[in-house]
Parts: C-alpha cells; structure tokens; sequence
C-alpha cells in the first residue's frame, strides 16, 4: 500500500478551502482534515475500487489516520491472499 496514492485519494474528497493542507500519515482525518461519514463511505468506496478490496463499514469508525487506513488495507490484503 502507498501511502502517496491515499493521501491523494482523501485529498479528492476534501473541501477547496483544505485542499492546500499538508498531509501526512498522522493527520488525523475526523479532526484536521474535518471528514464526515458521508465522506468516509466515499473514500471507502474509492479505496475498494482503487485496491480490489472489500471493507468492513463499521470498521471505519475506527479510523483516525492516514497510517490507520494503510494499516487496515494492508490487514485485509493479507487476508485475501
């Protein structure tokens, strides 16, 4: 999993007026990058596209991060294989 091609995948879903924010694997997504759950399942449904993956929902409430969302694709890929 890259970290680069999530990082550009959320910024897609973010307002114009944060576009310009720095990102890093510790921003947090609810908190700075102001995510809502609408724009969660959106990233989510983007993330399962992009990774051939299926993602678990409810599992999303827990996601915080950057990393946290690395972290459980690459959690998930591993299952697969």
């Amino acid at each position: 999993m890259e970290m680069n091609a999530i990082i550009e995948l959320i910024r897609t879903e973010l307002d114009e007026e944060l576009k310009d924010i720095e990102i890093t694997e510790d921003t947090d997504l609810k908190e700075e990058l102001q995510l809502n759950s609408l724009d969660m399942l959106a990233i989510a449904d983007e993330l399962e596209s992009e990774y051939d993956i299926s993602l678990d929902y409810d599992q999303l409430k827990s996601i915080r991060t950057i990393k946290d969302i690395e972290k459980y694709i690459d959690q998930i890929s591993s299952q697969k294989n």
